[in-house]
């Protein structure tokens, strides 16, 4: 497996964990990145890197996408606490919370990624994750490693339109079948006019 990360002018942030089925097949990662930059030149990259010492990955395709927008209108989580259950039924992730009150009314992307590294705890049946607004769970998915305690990540994403109120976004999680782990999470708002 790999784990990969965005590069912001020589910092690694949003590290996230992947495996494939076997050796030679393929894995998949989607990490992502909202802050701030200061005016100026800046380098962003993208990384990679094997989960064990000593084993190659090779990486045939990827896509670095960088957006940016005028205004700080966003919220955005990049938390390392590890969290467990071993619920089929969602559960909060008690990580990944943001509440806000958008100035107007808008349009808003969420993004929410999560993953676990080689070696925590985690069901060869995988994990499901969803973004919660104001209660309602939207946009679940759902991946499992190549077997028990191996790297796994799971990515979704939901837009809606949004009141002048205050409003409470999650990231919400639960388990295939068997205990799963988060070791690390991103969970993104863009509030768009």
């Amino acid at each position: 497996g790999m784990q990969n990360a965005i590069n912001i002018d020589g910092t690694d942030y949003a590290n996230s964990w992947d495996s494939p089925y076997a050796s030679f097949y393929t894995a998949r990662n989607c990490t992502f990145w909202i802050g701030t930059l200061a005016s100026g030149s800046h380098t962003i990259k993208g990384r990679f890197a094997s989960n064990f010492a000593g084993s190659t990955v090779t990486i045939s395709n990827r896509v670095l996408l960088i957006y940016i927008f005028e205004g700080g209108e966003f919220r955005y989580i990049d938390n390392s606490t590890a969290s467990t259950t071993a619920s089929t039924a969602l559960v909060d992730d008690n990580n990944a919370s943001v509440t806000f009150t958008p100035p107007a009314p808008c349009k808003a992307l969420i993004l929410y990624n999560i993953s676990n590294s080689t070696g925590t705890t985690e069901t060869g049946s995988g994990k499901k994750a969803a973004i919660n607004v104001a209660g309602t769970d939207y946009s679940q998915a759902e991946k499992s490693p190549n077997d028990s305690n191996e790297a796994d990540s799971v990515f979704t994403v939901h837009a809606l339109s949004l009141s002048a109120v205050s409003t409470t976004v999650k990231g919400r999680f639960a388990s295939s079948g068997g205990t799963v782990t988060i070791s690390r999470r991103q969970l993104g708002v863009l509030l768009l006019a």
